[in-house]
């Protein structure tokens, strides 16, 4: 358009204040540009189509991990379900205790012998079955088998909750953690008293 500066040389022309004089075509060769579009167009479809493959590749990974940790669940479970049915419906009674030799916990078949219920018995120190048939010289050497070997197997002396004596077939073991460190005595018995 023209500008009023202008019309200093052009106004003779007969050109005016505002006036279309002309127009500039501009031709820009476009190819190099599309092919440039074109090529990061790839680039950034390549990029993410691998960054995808590599996405459900971890999906698929994750999930096979995710499924073998669930199925060593499920086994690690059934073990545990296994282990709690032996022990409430073994026909031995069991006894645990912690280090301090204090009940932590019983099964049917103790209270059945013994005539202590879970109750009564946890919390109580192991001598709650203790007859007095025994000299401390027994106990003594029991507990220095134990602590030394992991393990006693004998016969002994045991009183139930009504005061009569009873013999028992006992096995008593020690269960450590990783380390070594002392963690539970588990003692497993009978009555054999009939049979004596």
């Amino acid at each position: 358009r023209t500008l009023a500066s202008c019309m200093k040389c052009h106004a003779q022309h007969g050109y005016s204040v505002g006036g279309i004089n002309g127009g500039v075509g501009v031709a820009v060769k476009m190819k190099p540009y599309t092919d440039a579009a074109r090529d990061a167009a790839f680039a950034s479809a390549a990029s993410h189509g691998a960054f995808w493959l590599i996405g459900l590749a971890g999906l698929g990974i994750g999930t096979r991990r995710l499924r073998q940790q669930l199925q060593d669940n499920q086994e690690r479970l059934a073990e545990v379900n296994l282990a709690a049915q032996v022990f409430e419906n073994g026909l031995q009674a069991v006894l645990i205790a912690d280090p301090e030799a204090n009940i932590v916990r019983v099964n049917p078949m103790f209270t059945e012998i013994t005539g202590y219920s879970a109750d009564e018995a946890i919390g109580q120190r192991t001598s709650l079955l203790k007859s007095a048939r025994h000299d401390s010289d027994f106990y003594a050497e029991m507990w220095d088998e134990l602590n030394s070997k992991g393990r006693w197997i004998g016969e002994i002396w045991n009183r139930r909750k009504n005061g009569q004596l009873f013999t028992a077939w006992e096995s008593i073991s020690t269960v450590r953690d990783e380390n070594g460190k002392l963690r539970y005595y588990v003692s497993m018995f009978q009555d054999i008293t009939g049979q004596k």
